[in-house]
């Protein structure tokens, strides 16, 4: 396969992706109940409306995470009080997961959905992907991949807090 060929089918799956993502944007998030790798009981209802929320899908095989784990750990600390952080592990083990959270500091909620029943719900298809419901608990974007530089993540994770319907 050529490199010209490669691409047109890497533009196609990407585009798809936005696609598929985008016809969720301005719809009400859907809601999920579950318990954390911790042991808590988690239920997205009783979050929405109090403040935005960040769906963090994400695996610990993603070779990133060396640089971007630290943003967030930053946004958690530094935005808690603004913004609820929820991840949603979509591949290893809960041991494996609180591992990797406490090496990198996460004290947001992880939950496992190592059935992709809620990857499949928002339409996740790469991971990491963020997924940014606002304040009034609509989806108002989606960011897939790796953030090129933390001014960008926090300037979506600003945009996120400071979005209103």
């Amino acid at each position: 396969m050529n490199k010209i060929h490669c691409l047109t089918i890497a533009l196609f799956v990407l585009g798809s992706f936005a696609f598929a993502a985008s016809n969720l944007i301005g719809q009400p998030a859907p809601v999920f109940k579950g318990t954390t790798v911790s042991g808590e009981p988690f239920d997205l209802a009783e979050h929405l409306g109090k403040k935005p929320i960040i769906l963090l899908f994400w695996n610990i095989l993603y070779p990133l995470w060396d640089i971007e784990a630290a943003y967030w750990t930053e946004a958690r600390r530094k935005y808690r009080d603004q913004l609820l952080i929820v991840g949603i592990n979509t591949l290893n083990s809960p041991e494996d997961t609180k591992e990797f959270m406490a090496k990198r500091r996460w004290f947001f909620p992880v939950l496992l959905d190592k059935n992709h029943s809620l990857a499949s719900t928002y339409r996740i298809f790469f991971n990491p992907t963020a997924v940014y419901i606002g304040i009034d608990g609509t989806i108002i974007g989606y960011h897939a991949g790796y953030y090129k530089s933390h001014d960008y993540f926090i300037s979506d994770i600003e945009r996120v807090i400071s979005w209103r319907p």
